[in-house]
């Protein structure tokens, strides 16, 4: 699928591409703050939504960085715009942005969204669509990241 045009009466540019295991986001604009976040991760969200493509990668080309309020209000909306059901990779080449960013990252990740922060597109890419394994604890509850693929562990019953 092509990429769509960029929305013209929003304060920012946003494209959207379905590639073959993601959804890719860049979005461009001049300035970051709340609103003109909540405006792009609302069009984000309903996309993914529309799509259902659980995994999202957003490339951010807006130079200036957001306040440290600003981002802590998005983070925590995220699992409402249901990203807490995705896999987000954000790629921000813009160094100064770094510290607000993994601010960020903390904040949405505390709220059970599943959410790295690179300064590389290529980088957020290999870690969005690896393929991960998980081993469940008996009740299902808990997911334990494998170690090595197909690791098995022997059943024991012990007699009490």
């Amino acid at each position: 699928m092509p990429p769509s045009p960029p929305e013209a009466s929003a304060p920012f540019h946003i494209i959207f591409e379905q590639r073959h295991h993601y959804l890719y986001v860049r979005v461009e604009g001049e300035c970051s703050d709340y609103q003109v976040m909540k405006g792009y991760w609302h069009a984000i969200a309903a996309r993914r939504s529309g799509s259902r493509c659980s995994r999202v990668l957003v490339e951010n080309e807006i130079s200036s960085a957001a306040s440290m309020a600003d981002m802590f209000s998005i983070a925590r909306e995220l699992p409402a715009l249901g990203f807490s059901q995705s896999k987000l990779a954000f790629a921000d080449r813009f160094a100064e942005h770094e510290e607000v960013n993994a601010f960020a990252e903390v904040v949405a990740a505390n709220r059970g969204v599943k959410v790295r922060i690179f300064q590389c597109v290529s980088t957020a890419e290999k870690w969005l669509t690896k393929a991960e394994e998980f081993i469940l604890a008996r009740d299902g509850k808990y997911p334990f990241r494998s170690r090595r693929k197909h690791q098995h562990f022997p059943t024991v019953e012990l007699a009490v």
